[in-house]
């Protein structure tokens, strides 16, 4: 994942929960996205790389840079 600059936390559905995705400059995704059913797992997860998190809410809005 060496040109990722940023990671997105997202709502996808009921199924699967909350996702993180590395992304690059562009906004572009850069592997695979990685899932967990809690918003907070999620986050502490997207945070282990190191990068900016954004994170948006259900309604897809963004909240915050974690």
């Amino acid at each position: 994942m060496d040109n990722a600059t940023n990671i997105h936390v997202f709502y996808t559905d009921r199924a699967n929960g909350w996702c993180f995705t590395l992304l690059d400059e562009e906004e572009f995704q850069v592997g695979e996205a990685e899932y967990s059913y809690r918003k907070v797992d999620a986050v502490e997860m997207a945070k282990r790389y190191g990068l900016p998190v954004k994170v948006f809410g259900r309604n897809g809005l963004f909240q915050k840079t974690a």
